[in-house]
């Protein structure tokens, strides 16, 4: 017998082994429904569902912390006062930058370009002292709260 009968022999032998062989390895591998996306897709539904708990738990925390502030005027001042920077009239804030680090500028050798000049303050003097509160008034950051009786 010749090798190719041979191999023709054995597959005739064997062929429902290798029908079965192949239907596993296009469903377990090479299909679209395959065990390996099966799996892949079970991971992203854990994966999923784990930051809807993550943002269920989120959502539960702002929620609370708007009733607080539509409930508490206190809250809405501190928030005022620590995140905007706003005070009540007569008072002064002073803001303490953590970690400030000044610029530093980097000179390149080839092409050194000078910082925009900035025009020199008026030396004039305001008329009024209205007009003086005013212009404080205008360069002022900070926002003042209306205070509840």
């Amino acid at each position: 017998m010749s090798t190719l009968q041979r191999i023709y022999h054995v597959l005739g032998r064997l062929k429902y082994w290798v029908v079965i062989i192949g239907i596993i390895l296009v469903n377990g591998f090479l299909d679209e429904n395959s065990f390996y996306m099966r799996h892949k897709r079970l991971s992203e539904i854990d994966q999923l569902r784990n930051e809807i708990a993550m943002l269920k738990e989120r959502y539960q925390r702002d929620d609370e912390r708007l009733q607080e502030l539509n409930t508490n005027p206190k809250v809405v001042e501190s928030l005022a006062r620590e995140k905007y920077h706003m005070k009540r009239p007569n008072e002064d804030v002073f803001v303490i930058m953590e970690g400030y680090e000044e610029e530093e500028t980097e000179v390149v050798e080839e092409e050194a370009v000078m910082p925009e000049e900035k025009p020199e303050p008026s030396t004039e003097t305001a008329e009024t002292p209205e007009a003086d509160e005013q212009a404080i008034a205008e360069t002022d950051s900070t926002h003042e709260i209306p205070v509840q009786p």
